[in-house]
């Protein structure tokens, strides 16, 4: 049986009178890609957020590791987690170089050169050690943001919606080589994402979001040919109708 990475259990988190997420239950296999997807403002980067520890939640419990994160009167800071996250914009350090930046989140003492070079040889950026962060490419800097947040070997790792400042063409190419890289890292990934084609390539599931809560949860194909509700099949592609009752 696999073990279990990230678990959420009735999860909830409300801004006032608006609830932003409503008795999320998840599970996240180690080692699997979970795919969030759905519009702005569903609560799928809400529930990143209260997995990395950025948010607290009204309600619910997360897991990672196996080990207790958040739930009613405990609240474990998100340096304390072992979750690595992406950002949208990727927040690389702009005075630091590429090896600086995948070493910055490694303990002092330990050996951090090895371990920086073990991951630009996992990124395929062997040769970009000393580069600064505005020499780099858009998929460049991602794949380092990618390596520093590898680098201290978290539980999970978080990816913010990381290829929405990419052009069409760049992203189709550099998504492949992200699920790529993430595979041979063996690493367990949620994904958060409102681009329907991306969700189903990358996630080994994929959970469809809505109006703050989990609509379906499911694999890809099982998403696409067996959606369990009118929004998973209206949002996941154009789609026809028909009215009827049984008998």
């Amino acid at each position: 049986m696999s073990r279990i990475a990230v678990r959420c259990k009735e999860l909830s988190r409300s801004y006032g009178t608006t609830a932003a997420l409503s008795g999320i239950n998840l599970e996240v296999e180690e080692g699997s890609f979970l795919a969030l997807l759905g519009p702005s403002g569903c609560g799928k980067t809400t529930l990143l957020r209260l997995i990395a520890g950025f948010e607290r939640p009204n309600g619910g419990v997360v897991e990672v590791g196996g080990k207790t994160v958040a739930a009613p009167g405990l609240f474990v800071f998100p340096e304390r987690r072992k979750v690595g996250i992406v950002f949208q914009d990727y927040a690389l350090f702009p005075h630091l170089n590429v090896g600086d930046n995948i070493a910055y989140g490694l303990i002092r003492g330990t050996d951090r050169k090895e371990r920086v070079e073990e991951m630009l040889s996992l990124v395929r950026m062997k040769n970009y050690n000393s580069r600064m962060p505005h020499e780099l490419s858009g998929g460049e800097q991602q794949r380092v943001a990618i390596a520093r947040a590898l680098a201290p070997g978290p539980e999970v790792l978080l990816l913010d919606e990381p290829f929405s400042n990419l052009d069409a063409d760049l992203r189709t190419r550099i998504r492949s080589e992200v699920k790529g890289i993430l595979a041979c890292a063996g690493a367990t990934v949620i994904f958060v994402t409102h681009d329907q084609e991306e969700a189903l390539f990358m996630g080994d599931r994929v959970g469809v979001m809505n109006s703050g809560k989990l609509e379906q949860l499911d694999t890809p194909e099982a998403i696409f040919h067996t959606p369990a509700t009118t929004f998973v099949a209206r949002f996941i592609g154009t789609t026809d109708f028909l009215d009827g009752k049984t008998e």
